[in-house]
């Protein structure tokens, strides 16, 4: 029962991380279609702001993944502010947070990114 227990957590652990890494790798393909214009194909920046590196970190290192999931819905893309879903808000979410060394899964208990995510960004 033990072994049974142990190896079901671990499914369950693998699941969670599974669904981060395809929420990131979603966001990837999302970022590079339809930001990469503005803030650069590294997230560098250029018309828009930088969305990796130190830059990003000091204006959102305090901030929580919320934040940025809500920030990202109402507010981009410029020309059309607020069109983007939940999904297409949290899987660009995962990209950016991923792109500044937050491991996949990252969040209390390893679980998906979600708008109500309210972990740190640092």
């Amino acid at each position: 029962m033990k072994n049974r227990s142990l190896w079901l957590l671990m499914i369950a652990a693998s699941a969670a991380f599974a669904q981060t890494t395809q929420q990131a790798e979603a966001g990837r393909a999302l970022f590079q279609s339809r930001c990469a214009s503005c803030h650069a194909t590294d997230l560098g920046g250029g018309e828009g702001p930088q969305l990796a590196g130190a830059n990003f970190i000091v204006g959102w290192g305090t901030r929580t993944a919320r934040e940025l999931v809500n920030t990202i819905r109402t507010t981009m893309p410029p020309g059309n502010p607020g069109s983007l879903d939940d999904a297409t808000s949290i899987n660009l979410a995962a990209f950016i947070l991923a792109a500044n060394g937050a491991p996949l899964g990252a969040g209390p208990g390893d679980q998906a990114l979600t708008a109500a995510s309210s972990f740190a960004i640092r």
